[in-house]
């Protein structure tokens, strides 16, 4: 590919993605957007453009991708889930009139590129225990859109619109519906999800944490390297005529209970780690939670090259091994 765009390049995931980017011989160019903050601590890589970027600012789009021979576009960025329950206001205008900026700045150039759309399994909602995703190549897939959350209902708006750019072929649409990803280093986000990365996180750096929802909740969990796996195989090694007219892949990811990442914590760092974590449920981050699946398979991720982790403990080991060591 000729160029890349990456929008929220300077977040935790578009840093991960852009410097995977930046090694790929099959790209030439990774133009990188993203507020000035987040941008400054991208860093100098190989092949990297940056360019500081308001996606609620149509005319910045434009003048930011015009002329660039976009090829691809992961679009990252977006506010996180319990930001969006907060702030209807600012999750409309980031995750979906951003969103629509992008696409509609990338298509009018005319040039069909790929474009790796970074959902959410919040747009599945009030779905039963386990979620089946096997999308049809043609005659169309049910569809199982119920958001029950403000961040759901703007990744499953767009998830929509993405679906028509491609039918139009003005755009060579992949929704990924990705899993709570974790573990992430740093503070704790502003999404509902952070306690997953809390609960491993804070007890390895020594610190006490209260786990906002019950020890048996259900949760479905990706780690940050199946993730951008899943966004460089779908940015250039994927046939996006198995998807469907609904372009929407759900990325796999493993089920488990929140206490089964405490029990990893303590085979994986001793007994007197795990005793660092407490239960005390947050009313509004169980029902945040309790709208998205707690359990999912897909047969046609894994056809198209994606898979899952393979337990708690291979998580944990993760995060030591790339944070921590």
């Amino acid at each position: 590919m000729t160029t890349v765009v990456v929008t929220g390049a300077g977040g935790f995931l578009g840093k991960l993605l852009v410097e995977k980017l930046s090694k790929d011989e099959a790209i030439k160019t990774i133009l990188a957007l993203d507020r000035k903050e987040p941008l400054e601590s991208l860093g100098d890589l190989p092949k990297t453009n940056k360019k500081i970027v308001d996606i609620t600012d149509q005319v910045q789009v434009q003048d930011a991708i015009k002329g660039s021979d976009v090829q691809g576009v992961v679009h990252l960025a977006a506010i996180m889930s319990g930001q969006s329950e907060a702030d209807i206001t600012s999750a409309m205008k980031i995750n979906m009139i951003g969103a629509i900026n992008v696409m509609l700045s990338v298509a009018q150039e005319g040039k069909c590129p790929r474009f790796v759309f970074s959902s959410s399994i919040a747009a599945f909602g009030n779905v039963s225990h386990l979620v089946t995703h096997n999308p049809v190549v043609s005659g169309g897939a049910p569809d199982d859109r119920q958001p029950a959350s403000t961040y759901g209902s703007a990744k499953a708006a767009v998830e929509l619109l993405l679906a028509n750019y491609s039918r139009k072929k003005l755009l060579d649409g992949i929704s990924l519906r990705i899993p709570i990803v974790a573990v992430r280093p740093g503070i704790p986000s502003g999404a509902a999800s952070t306690f997953v990365s809390d609960l491993v996180r804070e007890p390895l750096y020594g610190n006490h944490v209260k786990c906002p929802v019950a020890p048996e909740q259900k949760v479905v969990v990706i780690s940050p390297r199946k993730t951008i796996e899943a966004l460089h195989t779908a940015l250039l090694h994927m046939n996006t005529k198995e998807l469907g007219p609904s372009r929407v892949l759900v990325v796999p990811g493993i089920s488990a209970q929140a206490k089964d990442y405490v029990d990893s914590l303590c085979r994986i760092a001793g007994e007197k780690t795990a005793k660092l974590v407490s239960y005390e449920q947050d009313p509004k981050i169980v029902d945040i939670i309790s709208t998205w699946p707690s359990s999912m398979e897909s047969k046609i991720a894994v056809k198209l090259g994606l898979s899952a982790d393979k337990s708690t403990d291979d998580i944990v080991r993760q995060f030591i091994e790339d944070y921590l060591s």
